[in-house]
């Protein structure tokens, strides 16, 4: 990790401009994508489909960053550590996750299937 104030700074504002980028493609974009998603007859199929587009899409996205991410890897930079990256990158995990929930089809029209089967099972006696 660097101690230079300034080079501090850059790597600040990499971060935060990579941060954003992400959090705008996968974060807002496919959070819109995934309850268009949920409208369509085959929400499963529409999800595994845009799994198969989003994740190569994300890593060309990352791409310009291998270089520094290699640094700060080495370096042990606060940049690749998981608790920094997840407060960081939450709108886009919250996204992937909800995808992968439609996908795995434990969230479709009606809500999620955990939850529905939680209330038919605890009102099939009454």
């Amino acid at each position: 990790m660097h101690n230079d104030p300034a080079i501090k700074k850059i790597e600040d504002d990499i971060f935060l401009k990579r941060t954003a980028m992400v959090n705008q493609m996968s974060g807002m974009v496919l959070f819109a994508i995934d309850l268009a998603i949920l409208g369509t007859d085959a929400p499963r199929t529409f999800a595994i489909v845009t799994f198969v587009y989003v994740i190569p899409l994300l890593a060309i996205i990352d791409s310009p960053y291998k270089r520094i991410y290699k640094l700060w890897r080495e370096t042990g930079a606060k940049y690749i550590q998981l608790r920094f990256v997840w407060k960081h990158l939450f709108p886009s995990f919250f996204s992937l996750a909800f995808l992968f929930l439609i996908a795995i089809g434990q969230i479709d029209k009606s809500g999620f299937a955990i939850f529905l089967k939680l209330k038919t099972f605890f009102t099939e006696g009454t």
